[in-house]
């Protein structure tokens, strides 16, 4: 059973429970497939999450791309996605980005370090702030639409792979994300003890608040098409927030963001 939308804005939960109904209204086992081009919103995947039973798999514009450039069968993107549900309880990723990290090769060089962040407003800014620093260090962002799923979506990651990867996890210090660092804290070092490269970091506070944004700016920087991106973020001065906020230095340093050294 699926559903497909196409619309100007992310999806919200109220929309994924409105098909989750439908879909438990089937026979016992029936999973459901959503396919939305605008993606979703960090509440409806962290909705889900907190469910009795997870009978959704989640595609977005960049799964969808994927099949249609023939870089892979919609019929294996399912099954993958189906896969990653069952093993890793994780309703999405980006199937791209995981299955590229999962396939690389232990000579490949140099090697894209993975990082995952937790939604599409730190995705787009740390994409922002790499190409305004014309940083050149490989790094690949993955998006987990929320902290809930980041455990998760990096469980499915190593799933695939077979083997440990080096990666590096990054949340934002609140009250929400305490249970998500833990889950993420015991892979990290579960990879660690397997001779990995695994490393948590925390924003304290968050990513919007250290960079001088407000709530609704990380609203509007999860909607604005690129040109307009870009213009609304020359507003930040990440040489002045660094200065403020010292402890960003990490996670700036982990994404392959160039530090001006005073």
């Amino acid at each position: 059973m699926f559903e497909a939308k196409w619309t100007s804005a992310a999806h919200p939960a109220s929309s994924l429970y409105q098909f989750k109904g439908k879909v438990e209204g089937k026979l016992t086992g029936t999973v459901g497939l959503f396919f939305s081009m605008s993606g979703y919103s960090t509440d409806a995947v962290q909705a889900l999450l907190v469910g009795k039973d997870l009978n959704l798999v989640l595609f977005d514009d960049s799964d969808i791309n994927f099949v249609v450039d023939e870089r892979i069968d919609i019929a294996d993107a399912i099954r993958f996605k189906v896969r990653a549900a069952a093993e890793s309880g994780t309703p999405y990723l980006q199937l791209d980005k995981v299955l590229a990290a999962a396939s690389q090769g232990e000579i490949a060089r140099p090697r894209p370090r993975i990082v995952f962040v937790e939604g599409r407003f730190e995705e787009r800014v740390f994409e922002y702030l790499r190409d305004d620093r014309n940083a050149t260090e490989p790094v690949q962002l993955m998006n987990t639409a929320g902290p809930m799923n980041m455990a998760r979506t990096i469980d499915a990651m190593l799933q695939l792979a077979g083997h440990p990867l080096p990666f590096v996890a990054v949340l934002e210090q609140d009250e929400a994300e305490r249970k998500s660092g833990r889950d993420v804290q015991e892979i990290v070092d579960q990879v660690n003890a397997e001779n990995g490269q695994a490393e948590l970091l925390w924003i304290p506070s968050s990513l919007d608040e250290r960079l001088g944004l407000t709530e609704r700016d990380r609203q509007l920087i999860c909607r604005l098409p690129p040109d307009r991106l870009a213009k609304f973020l020359a507003q930040v001065d990440l040489d002045e927030q660094i200065s403020l906020h010292p402890e960003l230095v990490p996670v700036l340093t982990a994404v392959g963001i160039p530090i001006r050294r005073p």
